[in-house]
């Protein structure tokens, strides 16, 4: 095999992990958001004085949470893939 198949094979698998870095990134964004609002809402709920008010802040936190740990989950899954990769290289 040529120099230059090895050359594109190599361009291709570094560009494979960058766009693996890009979304891991993407995903660590997500996961921080979701922690920072579930944060807000509990807050929220601390401070009314309704409890309609409160419960709906303590299930939005709670769903804020679930977002969080279904980002963690699949940035699990993309730091594994990402591994494999660089086992391969």
């Amino acid at each position: 095999m040529s120099s230059d198949y090895y050359r594109k094979q190599a361009q291709q698998q570094q560009a494979k992990l960058a766009q693996l870095q890009k979304d891991k990134s993407r995903l660590v964004s997500k996961a921080s958001d979701a922690l920072i609002k579930a944060k807000s809402a509990r807050q929220g709920a601390t401070r009314s004085t309704n409890a309609s008010t409160a419960q709906s802040k303590h299930r939005e936190a709670q769903r804020y949470d679930d977002e969080y740990a279904k980002h963690q989950k699949d940035l699990a899954r993309l730091e594994l893939k990402m591994s494999d990769e660089l086992k391969r290289k």
